[in-house]
């Protein structure tokens, strides 16, 4: 019986039947049980995972918690350990995609900008840039125009990613081609529906703030 291999990096609290959900810490408010399913694996290192023995890798807004250098490593290790023909979705936040957002700022729905206070286009592609960056200390202004501290913990968004940088790289890794794709799509059965980003706090963020792609070895 040939058993597909399936990893899912950076897991946190969703957990994919059939696949190893894997992750660099325990989240919290999990159950012991809960926890029994997740491997602590640093995707900074080495992965532990044969050379060719892996069918599907799966992440999800995980690679921009990692450094320019490391996300590289990281991509060249998914590489490594994928068996030729074996495929990597992952998705994260796209540059690209928040000036599409910026520049079509009209077209945004008002329940997004009343949600999170982008009461002008500005606010919003500071947020992107500055809000959510790791180690990011300062003021901004709350939805309601108070004063808010922000103080962001060291494994908040390290590096941005856009098309071509994942093209460019993917490519220099030896990936034979990558494909953009649009969420819970996938012509892979395995690959399908897995998305979690557009649920709950996030179902009012404009799907085109992500990049979503599958590259294939």
């Amino acid at each position: 019986l040939n058993v597909m291999t399936k990893i899912h990096f950076g897991c946190g609290w969703n957990f994919l039947e059939g696949w190893d959900n894997t992750d660099m810490v325990i989240p919290p408010n999990l159950t012991k049980e809960q926890e029994a399913h997740i491997k602590i694996i640093d995707v900074t290192k080495t992965l532990p995972y044969e050379s060719d023995s892996v069918d599907f890798i799966f992440h999800e807004h995980m690679i921009e918690h990692i450094d320019e250098v490391d996300g590289y490593n990281f991509l060249t290790e998914c590489y490594r350990v994928l068996k030729p023909g074996g495929v990597m979705r992952l998705s994260c936040p796209s540059i690209d995609g928040a000036m599409q957002v910026y520049q079509n700022w009209d077209n945004v729905s008002d329940e997004f900008k009343e949600e999170y206070g982008f009461l002008t286009k500005a606010r919003f592609i500071n947020h992107f840039i500055y809000y959510e960056a790791a180690g990011y200390t300062g003021k901004k202004f709350s939805p309601e125009g108070e004063i808010k501290y922000v103080n962001n913990p060291d494994y908040w968004h390290k590096y941005m990613y856009d098309r071509e940088d994942f093209s460019y790289k993917l490519d220099y890794i030896g990936f034979n081609e990558v494909n953009f794709v649009n969420k819970h799509k996938s012509q892979y059965n395995e690959l399908k529906g897995l998305e979690r980003r557009f649920g709950g706090k996030f179902k009012s963020f404009p799907t085109e703030t992500d990049i979503t792609l599958e590259t294939i070895k």
